[in-house]
Order: C-alpha cells, then structure tokens, then sequence
C-alpha cells in the first residue's frame, strides 16, 4: 500500500491572493486621528508582508511539486531495480560458503582458526556413508 502519493501532491495547488487593492492607501479619508501616522506605516508594512507572502506561498507551490516528483522518481527506480532482479543473491556452493568463511577471519591467526574448525566440522560427516 502506497502512502506517499505524488499525484496527490501535485494537485494540491498552494496561492494567495494579495488583495493589496483593496486596503486604501490614503487612511486619513477613513479615520482621522492621533495615531493616524501609526495606523497608515501599518497598512504599508501589511501590504508589502502580503506581497511577500504571494511570492512566498508561489515558491512552496513549486518546491511540493518537485518533492512529489522526486518521490515518483524514487518509486520508479525501486520498481526498476525490484523487477529487474537486482537483489537476487546467486546461488552459492558449499565451498564457496566454506572459503567465504575462512577468508572473514581478521588476521593469518584468525583465518587458520576457521580453516581448522571447517576441517573438524566436515570430519565428523565423514564416517557416515
């Protein structure tokens, strides 16, 4: 089960509108007061944080569209690799297990300590027929 889906994403389209028109610029004609100054730098600072915002929310809209691509991308090359067999492990011979084995020992010492313990373990099978 898929819990990640990209197109899902992808569809969820992030935006704002910066509805910078519709705040007045000239705030003395609504209100006429001691903190008018006050009132009109806060509507310039909200209009240009709204402006930000637009291109702000913009950019999210695109980094959500790479990231599902991204994770369609991914789904892919495991799908390829899976398919393609590429964690078949081939078959191995006894030997070859045997030699592996050995040749996993540290050091000279170590890996004569393993060939002896393969000697010993393959003698006990050797007297039954």
């Amino acid at each position: 089960m898929k819990r990640i889906d990209p197109e899902r994403i992808k569809s969820i389209k992030a935006s704002i509108n910066a509805s910078t028109n519709e705040i007045p610029d000239d705030i003395r004609s609504l209100i006429d007061a001691p903190v008018t100054g006050n009132f009109e730098d806060c509507v310039k600072r909200t209009k240009t944080t709204m402006e930000s915002l637009v291109t702000t929310v913009d950019s999210l809209d695109q980094y959500l569209d790479s990231v599902a691509d991204a994770f369609a991308a991914t789904e892919a090359a495991l799908v390829a690799a899976i398919d393609g067999g590429i964690y078949i492990k081939a078959p191995e011979s006894r030997a070859e297990r045997r030699e592996r084995y050995i040749q996993g020992g540290k050091d000279s010492k170590e890996r004569h300590n393993r060939r002896k313990m393969v000697e010993i373990a393959e003698s006990q099978y050797k007297d039954f027929p």
